[in-house]
């Protein structure tokens, strides 16, 4: 009786940990981006293991199922025959290698729709793609779930590929696992080459509806599901699927193969790869998977004193300001300027505040009071780590020993990713839980928030807010009269009057600081036209200058505040 006794408690703790590994999620894709997302922009993955996809050319972003979706649908034609002769990268058509049939990548030939790569070397590529071949989105034989929201349209001509997976390079072999839906919208094609796999699956899909589509996958008896609205449609049995051998230029493509062609006729949301049989019998359709969709937020905006000048004309009667604080630099104040001087205080030295710092100490501080009255400092260390230190009269600064807080030499990271382009500022409309808020560009791929209780352990929500890489510091803060969050970028478009770069900065306001910030996109005549009302680069549209696996800069978007004044210095 013991014996049984244990061992079923043995069969208890393992199968609960069979269940605990079930449903592990691979990749998540929700495609919430702003709509009119440029090419080079990235794709977030919303899973832990955080696998950026990167729009091209060949694909846009719509409205979808849940917030928005991925349609592979060509972008507006560029004309980029005629651009400035130093602008190197993807601009340059490159000459075919010895024993390959693909021309390199470049903006001429981008047309794919989303993409990871590890080949494409001689472009600038700063995304940090992992190696696909090397991730369980190398589907094998292992229980596997892949699920999708898809709103087909009309039919076309070919089969449209959900996904294609490869060894590399791509259009050089036939080492890929793939799966394709028929024109005809009656079958699906999944096709494994290690195994020799090629299976067709059927269905039965209506045209220009949303309809909710898995494929699960039991190894052990290779049996393959196909469900369509929670409705077991096909089965089929002794399916071998096999891993595909690591490749140095593998790649991993949704909507479109290998060589941009086999165009997928639908649009596509929540991209969803699970380790696991997600689905063992018919079940309700899932809601979406992404957090944007799961929290609270506050039904209104904490609201500020009422504006003192919002219906202020000159010549009316004095403003009564009674005890609330202004600064003295609105000509509304005053009924007659004349003589007068505003003179900013001068800077002056002062105590150094900090010393004994190991290791790298850079880029950009920021300034903040905590809840204690303690004064912190936050700035970027070793790999562009966030660190803080904190005193408690301002002037002697110590470095904290976090519990989380360990890197290199350091005991006082709060926040362990490469960001360092931003600022810490306290959020009054989120939760306690959520209420320190850091915003900074993320691994050069766009800008991205991240929150905290008490601002000494950050953690990212994995969307981001802006598509654009930062060119420094963002700036944020919350107006509680006007109820927007307004943040400041840095934008490298602009150029001094003899060609360099100037540092301009634009302006972004948003209400939902956690879904991303209103975006106009622009198409290449419109960038002319705002361009033109500046000095800037020559390279039109900006984001052209990255190459398509990069994302470019902030341009003329949005409303450019700052500008440096010109001088004998800069003409």
């Amino acid at each position: 009786m013991k014996v049984s006794f244990f061992l079923l408690i043995l069969i208890f703790i393992l199968t609960g940990c069979q269940k605990k590994q079930t449903n592990t999620t691979i990749a998540l894709w929700c495609f919430d981006e702003q709509q009119g997302l440029y090419p080079s922009c990235v794709l977030s993955d919303l899973s832990d293991n955080d696998y950026p996809l990167v729009l091209g050319r060949g694909g846009q972003i719509v409205a979808g199922k849940f917030g928005n979706a991925l349609l592979p649908l060509d972008q507006e034609e560029l004309d980029i025959s005629e651009q400035p002769d130093d602008v190197a990268f993807g601009m340059t058509r490159l000459p075919i290698p010895a024993g390959r049939t693909q021309e390199p990548m470049n903006w001429f030939n981008a047309y794919f729709t989303a993409l990871m790569t590890s080949g494409e070397t001689h472009l600038r590529k700063q995304v940090g793609f992992t190696r696909p071949t090397s991730t369980d989105l190398n589907l094998g034989a292992f229980d596997w779930t892949v699920e999708f929201w898809l709103n087909p349209a009309d039919p076309a001509g070919e089969q449209g590929v959900i996904f294609e997976i490869g060894t590399g390079p791509r259009g050089e072999n036939d080492q890929i696992t793939s799966l394709t839906l028929n024109k005809d919208l009656n079958n699906f094609t999944f096709y494994n080459n290690i195994s020799g796999t090629t299976l067709n699956i059927p269905t039965k899909l209506e045209q220009k509806r949303w309809q909710h589509l898995a494929f699960t996958y039991r190894s052990t008896d290779g049996m393959l599901n196909h469900f369509v609205d929670g409705k077991l449609h096909s089965s089929l049995e002794n399916v071998s699927v096999q891993r595909l051998s690591p490749g140095e230029e593998d790649y991993f493509s949704v909507g479109r193969d290998g060589t941009w062609n086999k165009r997928l006729q639908a649009a596509i949301d929540e991209l969803h790869f699970s380790k696991g049989v997600r689905y063992r019998q018919d079940y309700s359709p899932p809601g979406s998977y992404s957090y944007l969709y799961k929290i609270n937020r506050p039904d209104s905006l904490l609201q500020g004193p009422d504006l003192l000048f919002a219906d202020k004309q000159d010549g009316e009667d004095p403003i009564k300001l009674g005890t609330r604080k202004h600064l003295f630099i609105d000509d509304l104040l005053l009924e007659d300027a004349a003589g007068l001087i505003l003179t900013p205080n001068p800077p002056r030295p002062a105590e150094i505040v900090l010393t004994g710092i190991k290791g790298k100490f850079r880029k950009h501080l920021g300034v903040i009071e905590d809840d204690e009255g303690r004064i912190r400092i936050y700035t970027t260390v070793d790999d562009d780590y966030l660190a803080v230190w904190i005193s408690d009269d301002g002037i002697n600064f110590k470095a904290p020993d976090l519990p989380q807080g360990k890197y290199k030499s350091h005991k006082n990271i709060v926040l362990h990713a490469s960001v360092g382009m931003g600022i810490v500022f306290k959020d009054p409309n989120a939760p306690e839980k959520e209420r320190w808020k850091y915003v900074s560009d993320y691994h050069r791929r766009a800008v991205s928030l991240f929150y905290s209780e008490d601002g000494l352990s950050f953690e990212r929500y994995r969307q981001p807010v802006l598509p654009f890489r930062s060119g420094s510091q963002c700036n944020i803060y919350y107006d509680d009269q006007k109820q927007v969050y307004t943040a400041f970028h840095r934008s490298d478009f602009g150029r001094t009057g003899n060609g360099a770069t100037q540092r301009d900065f634009v302006m972004t306001e948003t209400r939902d600081l956690l879904r991303p910030w209103p975006f106009e996109a622009l198409g290449q005549p419109e960038a002319r036209n705002r361009a033109a009302k500046h000095r800037t680069a020559d390279l039109i549209p900006w984001y052209l200058d990255n190459g398509p696996l990069t994302p470019g800069g902030f341009s003329v978007e949005y409303p450019w505040i700052f500008s440096p004044s010109d001088s004998s210095s800069m003409v």
